[in-house]
């Protein structure tokens, strides 16, 4: 009797929970990240200065750390423009572990909960992909790390099928140049 008891109540939990997964697999729980504080390495250009972009007008503490300083003022003053109270950008190369430590300890007064952050977007490549590859755009990666941050993922996985598809639409001749060439 118990071992039927238990076995209808694992199958009743076992379906309640694929439902629950499945409702938020398609209709996520966007979460508010207000108030939080978000570090951005490489902030200057490139990813890191459309990342901050969009977080300008989340009402969250932004520090942003680069090498480049005009960047990082650059970066700043695009995110003041876009409603953002809270930007503060510090000289930094993350390479230099020393200069890392140092900067840490300057960020620490301004924003007090860096100690233990509540976002931290690194912008290291540990691999270079071949250059016959198209890189995904980056307007398109900002908005989903943002959207992963939004949404509570753990892991954000960028399509790898689309630099097939990328490369299929861009390197191979359409077929109305070939009818073209041959004179149809």
């Amino acid at each position: 009797m118990n071992f039927l008891v238990e076995t209808l109540r694992l199958i009743v939990f076992s379906i309640y929970y694929l439902l629950e997964a499945l409702v938020k697999m398609f209709i996520p729980i966007r979460k508010s990240i207000a108030g939080e504080t978000v570090l951005i390495t490489g902030a200057g250009s490139g990813i890191g200065r459309l990342l901050a972009v969009e977080f300008a007008g989340m009402d969250v503490t932004v520090v942003l750390w680069d090498i480049n300083v005009e960047g990082l003022k650059e970066t700043a003053r695009a995110m003041k423009e876009k409603g953002a109270s809270r930007v503060h950008y510090y000289r930094t190369d993350c390479s230099d572990r020393a200069e890392v430590y140092r900067v840490a300890d300057q960020v620490s007064p301004v924003a007090v909960r860096m100690i233990s952050h509540d976002y931290c977007l690194s912008q290291v490549s540990f691999f270079t992909w071949p250059r016959l590859l198209p890189a995904l755009k980056p307007e398109y990666v900002a908005k989903k790390i943002v959207n992963a941050i939004q949404t509570d993922q753990t892991y954000l996985y960028l399509p790898r099928a689309i630099y097939a598809l990328m490369f299929v639409k861009n390197y191979l001749v359409p077929w109305d140049t070939t009818i073209r060439c041959s004179g149809l």
